[in-house]
């Protein structure tokens, strides 16, 4: 396999902006470390570690194992006129990546966002660069460490590269945003896939009858509206569209992409829920080959992808009060997505989480869920799963990963 490397100098290009925009760091004395002061504001260097337990559950031959998980290195400068961020990821180790072959950490390594952004009064905002485009509910639809059927399709936690207008009030926040290319694909073991974000890519070898796609001109409309309900509770309610242009690699010809979600974030006293339903429309122009398919990946693998479909997350979660010895912000959670295909012949994928996060010590951030899957890329059938289905049968995994973060 061969590895893929774009625009390795764009991190350090935007660096190199911020620092020219706002003058020179300088950290104080009663400041904790990597934390500096760069002209009015502020500047926070850091990063996490992370390790990861897995373990398959499905007989006749149970699986699990310990590996690291990923390393990553970030920066967040706020100000009031400026603001930018960036961060850059190093994935690997030997049960890491579980659909890739990677076995060292940093073999897989690529960038995650690195933007500025402008300050035009106290409600609007101006973002330019690689950043999470503004679709469904921010900055995940879930509570689950995996996330949902909407990220492997492309629609959840995407960060493309791109200017993005935003205007936000207490109740009203407005989104529009125009994205010239796809964040890119890095270093790692793919042809494409070396990627943060689920996008469009050329298939691997393993991906029998796949295809070679690309995303550009990516146009977001978002609007969502958040009314209270006394002191401790509050609905917000929104919808997002986003139109973009496909283009095949083989057959150099273009076809649209059309994605709409609905979405109602509830937060009634401890309780929590989340809901967001959509559906994609994708005219992929494939080369002598059914177009109700098209190749998508990320983190190391690429994998099929029905063209036409239906989305829905169901997500309910409970912010327990207190805290027990150095443990604290403990939240429960439920919560199961699907997507459902236009092709009769193709098997529907389901994906059922129910887990727990916590804090430790504060810096410390651990995740440990069961994830039930079937025609789920993640939980056992991953290059057909979400394409003409798997086994459609459920299968069965759990996970544990547990972080340092800092700052």
């Amino acid at each position: 396999m061969s590895n893929t490397q774009r625009r390795p100098c764009f991190p350090a290009l935007m660096a190199g902006a911020l620092i020219m925009a706002t003058g020179t760091a300088a950290r104080a004395e009663d400041d904790p470390l990597g934390v500096f002061k760069l002209g009015d504001g502020t500047l926070k260097v850091g990063g996490a570690l992370r390790v990861r337990l897995d373990a398959t559950l499905d007989s006749p031959k149970p699986t699990s194992g310990i590996s690291w998980d990923v390393a990553w290195l970030s920066a967040r400068y706020d100000s009031p006129t400026f603001f930018g961020a960036f961060q850059y990821r190093f994935y690997g180790g030997t049960n890491a990546i579980g659909y890739s072959d990677t076995t060292n950490l940093g073999q897989e390594n690529y960038l995650t966002f690195a933007y500025l952004g402008y300050n035009l009064t106290s409600e609007q905002k101006l973002t330019l660069g690689m950043h999470q485009i503004p679709f469904g509910i921010l900055p995940w639809v879930s509570s689950s460490f995996y996330q949902t059927m909407a990220n492997v399709i492309g629609l959840e936690d995407v960060h493309n590269a791109g200017i993005k207008y935003n205007y936000s009030n207490s109740a009203l926040t407005l989104d529009a945003a125009y994205y010239l290319r796809d964040g890119g694909s890095y270093f790692g073991p793919t042809r494409d896939a070396n990627r943060y974000s689920i996008g469009f890519v050329r298939h691997d070898s393993y991906v029998e009858g796949g295809t070679n796609s690309r995303e550009r001109h990516q146009f977001i409309g978002r609007a969502a509206y958040k009314f209270a309900h006394g002191l401790e509770s509050s609905s917000e309610v929104g919808a997002s569209g986003l139109y973009s242009r496909i283009q095949n690699l083989d057959t150099r010809e273009s076809g649209g992409r059309l994605a709409t979600a609905l979405h109602l974030v509830g937060n009634y006293g401890r309780v929590r829920t989340l809901i967001e339903a959509g559906l994609q429309r994708i005219d992929p122009r494939n080369p002598d080959q059914d177009n109700s398919l098209i190749t998508m990946g990320g983190f190391g693998g690429s994998f099929k992808v029905a063209t036409k479909g239906k989305f829905l997350s169901l997500d309910l979660s409970y912010n327990v009060p207190g805290s027990w010895a150095y443990i604290s912000g403990v939240r429960p959670y439920l919560n199961y997505s699907v997507f459902t295909k236009d092709e009769a012949a193709f098997k529907t994928s389901h994906r059922l989480f129910a887990g727990t996060s916590f804090s430790l010590y504060d810096r410390w951030w651990i995740a440990a869920e069961f994830r039930f899957g079937r025609n789920d890329p993640y939980t056992g059938s991953y290059v057909n799963g979400l394409g003409v289905g798997g086994d459609d049968r459920w299968h069965r995994a759990y996970y544990m990963n547990v972080g340092y973060y800092y700052p």
